[in-house]
C-alpha cells in the first residue's frame, strides 16, 4: 500500500484485439480528465490475452512511474469512474461484471471452495468485499503487487495440458499466496458486451425474474412457467 507521502497515479490500460466497444475510449478519457490525481490512457493489442496483460505489466513497471495499473478490457464498460479505485488503498480491487455461461450468467467475483470457484453469495454483493477470484476486465493493482511476480498472468494448467484455472483467477490465487488481498467493488458495476443467443437470454431472464434474482446462476431444477 502507499504511504501518506506518495502521490497516486494510474496507468489505464485497454487490452484489446483490434477494436473496442463504441464510446469506451471517450468515457475513459473523460474520467481520466476528471480524476484529481495523475492518470494516462494506454492501448495494447496482442494475442493471446494473458500475453497482452504481461506485456502491459512489463511496460508499466519498466517505463512508467505510476503507482497503480488499471486493466479495462475492450468489451467491459464501467458505469462510473474506475480510476478512483486508487483512492481505496487496496492491493487488488476490481469492478464487478457478469459473464454468460451457455444458458446462464454469473458474476465474476468468486469465493474458492474445495470443489472450485463459486460466486460470492447474494447477501455479500454490496460494497467492497474481500474475495478469492476476480475477472480481470476491470482490475486495479498496485506496483508492489505486480513487482512480486515475474509473470503475473498465466493459466494454471493440469498435467495433461488442459486448463485448470484461467489467468485472472490464478493471478488472484498467486498474489494472495504472497500475502496481498483481493477485493470486489460492488459499487462499481460494469457492462460486459458479448454476442449471445437472444432466445436463451430471454429464457434466462424469465427464470431469474421468477426466482427473484436471488442467484446469478439459474436453478435448472425448477419447472418453466
Amino acid at each position: 500500500m502507499l504511504n501518506n507521502m506518495e502521490t497516486k497515479s494510474v496507468l489505464v490500460a485497454v487490452t484489446h484485439t483490434g477494436q473496442t466497444v463504441t464510446g469506451l475510449e471517450s468515457k475513459l478519457s473523460k474520467w481520466i480528465y476528471e480524476t484529481p490525481f495523475g492518470a494516462e490512457l494506454h492501448f495494447s493489442n496482442i494475442n493471446p490475452t494473458y500475453s497482452n496483460r504481461n506485456t502491459v505489466v512489463k511496460y508499466f513497471l519498466r517505463q512508467t512511474k505510476h503507482t497503480h495499473l488499471l486493466f479495462i478490457d475492450s468489451d467491459t464498460v464501467p458505469f462510473s469512474n474506475p480510476v478512483l479505485m486508487a483512492d481505496l488503498g487496496l492491493d487488488v480491487v476490481g469492478g464487478v461484471y457478469p459473464s454468460w455461461r451457455v444458458n446462464h450468467y454469473e458474476w465474476l467475483a468468486m469465493d474458492k471452495t474445495p470443489s472450485g470457484y463459486v460466486q460470492i453469495p447474494a447477501e455479500k454483493r454490496k460494497g467492497i468485499v474481500e474475495c478469492d477470484g476476480l475477472g480481470a476486465g476491470c482490475l486495479m493493482m498496485t506496483r508492489e503487487v505486480l513487482s512480486s511476480l515475474p509473470d503475473p498472468f498465466a493459466d494454471k494448467v493440469r498435467a495433461d495440458g488442459t486448463r485448470e484455472v484461467g489467468h485472472d483467477y490464478y493471478f488472484c490465487e498467486r498474489v494472495k499466496e504472497k500475502g496481498f488481498k483481493v477485493w470486489a467493488n460492488w459499487d462499481l458495476l460494469c457492462d460486459h458486451i458479448k454476442q449471445v443467443p437472444l432466445l436463451t437470454i430471454i429464457d434466462a431472464m424469465k427464470r431469474a425474474f421468477d426466482d427473484g434474482y436471488k442467484q446469478g446462476t439459474l436453478d435448472r431444477s425448477k419447472p418453466k412457467g
